[in-house]
């Protein structure tokens, strides 16, 4: 009988610690988005326009992605709280700065629309 109940007691223990992972991994971790739609001076989408995001937060220089067919982008998990600067840039267009953007924890209202106008690039 006493082996019976110590070999339950073991099965319990290894059961629980093999939960416990999982029971860690269901617990979000602070990030937020920044997602938005690229346009030019007419509200025409944009595509193939590179987005660069940077911020003290992040453990990299930056994140980049590429508008899609509609325009579209989106860059997701960034450490949050934090403050971003998101630069869109394009051949043939001025690039657009917004500088200041404040991400508090899952945050996905943070769409930031870049809007292009014609010209000459510039850094």
């Amino acid at each position: 009988m006493c082996s019976r109940v110590h070999w339950l007691l073991l099965t319990v223990v290894f059961l629980w610690l093999g939960a416990a992972p999982l029971i860690s991994f269901g617990q979000s971790a602070e990030s937020a988005s920044i997602v938005g739609k690229v346009t030019d001076d007419k509200g025409n989408a944009i595509p193939g326009v590179a987005i660069d995001v940077t911020s003290p937060a992040l453990q990299v220089p930056r994140v980049s992605t590429i508008s899609d067919q509609e325009g579209n982008y989106k860059v997701l998990d960034l450490p949050a709280p934090g403050i971003y600067r998101v630069a869109f840039s394009l051949t043939g267009f001025e690039t657009f700065v917004r500088d200041g953007l404040n991400l508090p924890v899952d945050d996905w209202s943070g769409d930031t629309d870049g809007r292009s106008d014609r010209g000459q690039s510039r850094c």
